[in-house]
């Protein structure tokens, strides 16, 4: 006996054949699994609360710890008196440090450079003595050497002649020429050099001049002096010549006070009084009277016995 599928169990395949397939497919897949549930997420266990002493020491903990005040000093500097800190104290200190490393050493490059200027300047010194002694030995020895030479006649003779002498002769004129040559060239390099240094010399005691005395900035103080000077009897070229600062603030002196002279009203003589004469016998116009009576009150003075003023009284009374 054949099984008849219920309503329940068996599919139902519908018209199509597409339907059919599709309903045997879904009797051979398995059926899902419903989903699961989504589990809970675990809270996090509320934290017991604070007690009141931990409440409390939580914010001290939160705070920074009080700064040390920076302990400062007191100092003096373009003439004005500063307070700093250590900080900038050091710093301070370590600035100053560095500039006097650094100055120390451009001082020591230049007395380097200053030296070794000087110490070449020596040898074109040197060299130019030697120079200046060699250039007449020289000459003596061709006049010495080529007496028989001494006009054009006698070239041109040496040089028809002798060619062999006459080279010798022309050698030692070039020689001799070039060692004026050089002669020249180191007196005007010396010159050039001795111009610069005066000018550096004027220019440092112009400002030491305007240093000290302001009053030099104005030309019609300037010129006053040259005048005064002039009046003085100093030339152009000695006045130009003084580039000595000292000098000029002295000579600026005397001017003022040659002029505060004549600004001075002059006093009038007064004729002193003739000395009194003193007659013979008689010293500084006092009478042997006057001497006695004086005497007599010195002794007074000296006692104070009524006996002594008694004698003073005495003297006193007219006769």
């Amino acid at each position: 006996m054949t099984s008849e599928a219920t309503p329940e169990t068996a599919p139902s395949f519908g018209d199509g054949l597409d339907q059919a397939a599709n309903a045997f497919l879904s009797i051979l897949e398995p059926p899902k699994a419903p989903p699961e549930a989504e589990k809970p997420q675990a809270q996090a266990e509320p934290e017991p609360p604070a007690t009141e002493q931990e409440a409390e020491a939580e914010p001290e903990a939160q705070e920074a710890p009080p700064e040390t005040p920076k302990k400062t000093y007191k100092l003096k500097a373009a003439g004005q008196e500063l307070e700093v800190d250590e900080d900038e104290l050091v710093k301070g200190y370590q600035r100053h440090q560095d500039y006097k490393v650094k100055t120390t050493e451009l001082a020591e490059q230049r007395r380097k450079l200053e030296a070794e200027a000087q110490a070449v300047q020596q040898e074109r010194q040197q060299y130019l003595v030697q120079l200046q002694h060699l250039i007449p030995a020289l000459q003596q020895q061709v006049n010495q050497e080529f007496s028989d030479v001494k006009t054009m006649a006698d070239l041109e003779k040496l040089a028809r002649e002798d060619p062999a002498r006459f080279t010798v002769w022309q050698a030692k004129q070039v020689a001799l020429q070039q060692a004026e040559v050089e002669r020249q060239r180191l007196t005007a390099d010396q010159q050039r050099q001795q111009q610069e240094a005066f000018r550096a010399h004027v220019s440092e005691q112009k400002k030491l001049l305007l240093e000290r005395e302001p009053a030099f900035s104005k030309p019609e103080e300037h010129a006053a002096l040259m005048t005064y000077l002039k009046a003085e009897g100093y030339t152009d070229k000695e006045i130009s010549s003084t580039a000595d600062h000292r000098a000029l603030i002295i000579a600026r002196k005397a001017m003022l006070y040659d002029k505060m002279q004549k600004a001075k009203p002059q006093e009038k003589v007064v004729p002193k009084p003739a000395p009194k004469v003193v007659k013979p016998g008689v010293a500084d116009g006092k009478s042997a009277k006057d001497e006695k009576f004086a005497a007599r009150m010195n002794q007074l003075k000296k006692t104070g016995k009524l006996q002594d003023a008694a004698i003073v009284f005495a003297d006193l009374i007219p006769e």
